[in-house]
């Protein structure tokens, strides 16, 4: 898992759990859609997340659009991802 910090605001703006695997020989990403476009949920727009891993196929030719994940799941909510989603709105 990779992030991103603001130096204005001393904190994380953004983080890519990045994910391999050597049955399915790809790679993929997940991350976490803000569904209702609330900023004060999300520092990081929709728009940047979509486009992120729309620009890694662009130069990494194992990178799996359609095994990408950007859904908040109940099931998957004690992950990194969604812990820093929900608490920090990254």
């Amino acid at each position: 898992m990779g992030a991103q910090f603001d130096s204005d605001s001393g904190g994380v703006v953004f983080s890519c759990d990045m994910h391999g695997h050597s049955r399915n020989m790809n790679v993929f990403m997940y991350a976490c859609k803000n569904l209702n476009e609330d900023p004060l949920i999300s520092r990081v727009p929709n728009q940047i997340i979509s486009s992120i891993p729309e620009s890694v196929v662009n130069f990494c030719p194992i990178f799996s659009l359609k095994e990408c994940k950007m859904a908040v799941e109940k099931d998957k909510e004690t992950t990194a991802r969604i812990v820093l989603f929900k608490e920090l709105g990254i």
